[in-house]
């Protein structure tokens, strides 16, 4: 395991001057925009269709950008936000353009403690890919509070990491489908449709000098309680944030918590 920690300052996330909560409402299998469909994999078939592969392996994926350049930057302007990537990563064998999963790459040591799990075929060289306003191209990430496993193995289930890992992978994957198809801004809101496995979640852009410089930024999702989302999009999303700071809750997406609002 590594031991440097890349920490990350969350302190000058401002939402844009043209980006509200009241307008920014997304709804997942509910408002996909016309001709569009996002689907959510669960994290059984993420599971089940899958293998760990290493670093070395990552580029063999033929669901990769096809300019490994491109590939190799962003890898770089990931690593400045969150530390040196885990030798495993998620590799599922079905690639997500032919109806499989995104492949997810872990980050053990960010800031704040935890593990970031985020993906990295959704941006592409030429900007045809995952796109906002606010940021340019973009790659999601969603965080737990949990570290991994310090031999860096990938589990699902078996531990309070691989529980986290199994549902928020599921989310990660939901809103990585869903971002391919509709264009997301930071202070945004998402939530699934009505049903068991209901979630609901709030955007933030992260950008630092150099991302800016390349026109990339990363796009947190941090998945919140049915009752904050609603005061968040009632009272603001800064304000949401504010309150998960004063409680130490930010920018984890873990919810065996109780809520803030």
């Amino acid at each position: 395991m590594l031991e440097e920690v890349v920490d990350i300052d969350y302190s000058d996330i401002e939402a844009p001057a043209d980006i509200t909560s009241e307008n920014t409402t997304n709804t997942l299998g509910k408002s996909e925009p016309k001709n569009q469909k996002a689907t959510k994999p669960s994290s059984q078939s993420a599971k089940k269709e899958s293998h760990l592969h290493s670093k070395s392996e990552a580029n063999q994926n033929s669901d990769q950008p096809s300019d490994n350049e491109w590939f190799e930057t962003k890898s770089r302007l990931m690593a400045s936000f969150f530390g040196e990537e885990n030798h495993l990563h998620y590799f599922s064998i079905i690639p997500a353009s032919a109806g499989g999963n995104y492949c997810m790459y872990y980050y053990p040591n960010s800031g704040r403690g935890g593990t970031s799990i985020a993906t990295k075929q959704l941006s592409t060289d030429d900007g045809t890919g995952a796109y906002s306003v606010a940021m340019g191209r973009y790659e999601l990430v969603i965080q737990t509070r949990h570290r991994m496993p310090e031999s860096g193995e990938i589990k699902f289930g078996d531990s309070d990491f691989g529980k986290a890992n199994q549902q928020l992978s599921a989310v990660l994957q939901t809103v990585a489908t869903y971002a391919q198809n509709t264009q997301l801004e930071p202070f945004q809101t998402i939530e699934s449709a009505e049903g068991p496995h209901w979630y609901g979640a709030i955007l933030l852009g992260l950008q630092n000098s150099t991302s800016q410089q390349h026109d990339f930024g990363m796009m947190l999702i941090v998945q919140v309680h049915k009752s904050e989302l609603e005061f968040a999009r009632k009272n603001g999303t800064e304000k949401l944030i504010g309150l998960l700071e004063k409680h130490s809750m930010f920018p984890f997406s873990d919810l065996d918590r109780p809520p803030v609002a």
